[in-house]
């Protein structure tokens, strides 16, 4: 984190451990705490609330992304990553999804300030 473009910071994101086909595994997650090895251990950073001094929270989703991808673009550390965003409609995301055999897709109202916690801005669409 340190190399980022920016004084201060606050993110947020999810921490993954990836499986041999690239899909998060939520075992082998515990696991690596369990172990203390958090060599594989990748973070997911999707979204920035604050940044240098300033509280960013009640900007737009699309925003606060669009200033967490100018600090990311600089970033060349495998296991920090910028997932991107996605503007396929919502039956091929979910079909994609179905086929890698994930769960699902969480998406996020483009328009939505940050709120702590789940709220109607969020969405999961599954098959």
């Amino acid at each position: 984190m340190a190399s980022l473009s920016a004084d201060s910071a606050w993110i947020d994101g999810e921490a993954v451990v990836l499986d041999a086909s690239g899909k998060p595994d939520f075992n082998a997650l515990q696991n690596a705490f369990d172990r203390r090895s958090t060599t594989d251990i990748v973070l997911y950073v999707f979204d920035l609330l604050w940044r240098n001094g300033t509280d960013i929270r009640e900007k737009p989703l699309r925003s606060r992304r669009a200033l967490l991808h100018e600090l990311m673009q600089r970033v060349a550390i495998p296991f920090l990553r910028y997932p991107d965003d996605f503007a396929e409609d919502p039956a091929s995301l979910v079909a994609s999804a179905s086929k890698m055999k994930l769960e699902g897709i969480v998406g996020k109202r483009a328009d939505a300030p940050y709120r702590s916690g789940r709220s109607n801005d969020w969405i999961k669409l599954t098959q």
